[in-house]
């Protein structure tokens, strides 16, 4: 029996994202650059995660950047 592919990936770390190998050199204390072939050696062991991780770095950048904007009304000051 031929096993079910995944479809939510979460899996998959995007090693051709450059800001995510970034965040991941941050995360992690890096200092060397990161090329696909060190990314999969260093995400080895959290290989079934990948994808959580990544997903991680994306929520982490949009809630703490400037791509988040509150939409409680006690929050809201133009009114």
């Amino acid at each position: 029996m031929r096993r079910k592919e995944n479809p939510t990936r979460c899996n998959i770390f995007s090693g051709d994202d450059a800001g995510a190998r970034g965040n991941l050199c941050r995360w992690l204390g890096l200092s060397e650059r990161l090329d696909n072939k060190i990314v999969a050696r260093v995400l080895k062991c959290w290989k079934h995660f990948g994808g959580f991780i990544y997903f991680h770095f994306l929520l982490n950048k949009i809630t703490t950047g400037r791509h988040w904007r509150a939409t409680h009304p006690a929050s809201d000051k133009s009114g």
